[in-house]
């Protein structure tokens, strides 16, 4: 937000206590997305349970070897990521992991983000990570990549 020229950020603090689990998944095969809206990555899932009586902060870890393609003269963009918990978007709401600067640059470079949900209630919940890119020229590419999952105890 932009007031008298001034930007305006907005912080969230949490804390938790101990980790009381660990869960983690990796894939390398490599996956796309041109679309301009939020799809799943493959692959990319995590079930992860809260035991009874108990609330938990999730702190989630995506990272990947990405590239941010731009098919055409004049094209650029955004590839953008995010991760959400039974469907609702973790904090940050989403992270630019690459950009496509120039047309036909094709880069891989290694991106990694941590997002933060919670307290979660006791239960179980679905943790996914999901991409975007903002122009359908621009394709977003993520070949090998790791999910993972701390349940810390609130």
């Amino acid at each position: 937000m932009l007031v008298a020229g001034t930007a305006i950020g907005s912080t969230l603090q949490k804390g938790g206590g101990p980790v009381t689990a660990v869960k983690t998944v990796t894939d390398d095969i490599g996956t796309y997305t041109n679309a301009a809206s939020w799809s799943d990555i493959p692959g990319m899932s995590l079930a992860v349970n809260i035991p009874t009586g108990e609330k938990a902060l999730l702190i989630v870890t995506f990272s990947t070897v990405d590239s941010c393609y731009a098919y055409g003269a004049g094209t650029a963009g955004q590839c953008t990521a995010r991760v959400v918990v039974d469907g609702n978007p973790a904090q940050p709401l989403q992270a630019t992991f690459a950009s496509a600067t120039s047309a036909n640059q094709h880069l891989y470079q290694s991106n990694s983000m941590q997002f933060v949900a919670g307290p979660k209630l006791a239960g179980a919940h679905t943790v996914k990570v999901q991409y975007m890119s903002n122009d359908p020229n621009v394709y977003f590419y993520v070949e090998a990549r790791t999910l993972t999952v701390l349940r810390s105890k609130v």
